[in-house]
Order: C-alpha cells, then sequence, then structure tokens
C-alpha cells in the first residue's frame, strides 16, 4: 500500500500484526469448533482462549529468512542420508522457501541464490518441490502415501497461463 493515499484504518488492517491476529482467531474458532464435535475439552477452551497470544517482534525475529532457507539446504546435502531421508528434509526446507518466496520479493530473473539446484524463487521452488514429492510417491510404501504424494506434488506444481 502506497502511505500517503492510505487512510490509518486502512492500513492497520494490512499490517502483518493484524494478519497474525486474523490467524489466531481461525485458531481459535477452529479449536471452538473440535470443542463442539467432543475433540478438545471445554475447559481447554477455555485456556487457550485466554492465553493464546504473541509477540510480533518475537515473530519477527523467528521468521525464516532466505539467508537461513539456503543454509539449512546446504546442510542437508552434506548429510549422509538414504535417498527417502534427503528427499523429506529437502521438501521440508523446500515448504519453507515457499514460504518465504510468498513473503518476500525475490527476483525471478536469475539473480536469486540457488537451493538444491533450484532458484530460489516461487516458481524454482514450485518446481523442486514438485520433482521432490513426485521422487517420495516412487518411493511409497503404500498406495495410499503414493497418492498423497502425488496431489501434494500436483498441489505446488508452478501455476501456467492456458
Amino acid at each position: 500500500m502506497i502511505a500517503r493515499y492510505t487512510l490509518p484504518e486502512m492500513g492497520a488492517l494490512w499490517t502483518d500484526e493484524a494478519r497474525m491476529r486474523a490467524w489466531l482467531a481461525v485458531e481459535i474458532a477452529a479449536v471452538r469448533a473440535w470443542s463442539t464435535l467432543g475433540k478438545v475439552p471445554p475447559e481447554a477452551v477455555a485456556e487457550i482462549e485466554e492465553k493464546a497470544d504473541f509477540d510480533p517482534v518475537r515473530v519477527a525475529e523467528i521468521e525464516h529468512t532466505t539467508d537461513d532457507i539456503v543454509r539449512a539446504a546446504e546442510v542437508v546435502d552434506r548429510l549422509p542420508l538414504g535417498a527417502e531421508q534427503q528427499a523429506r528434509l529437502r521438501a521440508e526446507v523446500l515448504e519453507c522457501a515457499l514460504d518465504v518466496t510468498r513473503r518476500d520479493v525475490i527476483a525471478a530473473n536469475g539473480s536469486a541464490p540457488m537451493i538444491f539446484t533450484y532458484p530460489l524463487n516461487e516458481h524454482g521452488v514450485r518446481v523442486g518441490l514438485e520433482a521432490t514429492y513426485r521422487s517420495l510417491a516412487r518411493q511409497a510404501h503404500t498406495t495410499s502415501e503414493r497418492i498423497q504424494l502425488v496431489d501434494l506434488a500436483n498441489r505446488v506444481r508452478p501455476r501456467t497461463i492456458v
């Protein structure tokens, strides 16, 4: 938003804190719903409603950065693991990377850092994540696990405009 054209009341709706407060409200609503289904005790709901909060400054301190993602990818590449374990860790790092690329503007023109041979931008991470999920699907032990992994691959694949 352009600050000089934005009313303070409207700008306040689009802050990181407002976004996180909305997420918290959704999570609390989900706990209430689980409680009505008998999955969460009512006293737990009351405690959650009373205690659930966050510190936006602390959240900003612990959010992943592109440097964190690159370092994590380098560590995973060096670990002496089997193919399946390696792929599962790659998927975890790439999921975090996808979150970072959605949050941060990262160049799509080749100047982005690389992780697991993929550029650290939304398209590159989606390509890598799709390939990783498909690799895991080929190694799946059950049909249901294979289907679940193929569904994940289809969900993250790069968007194309037809």
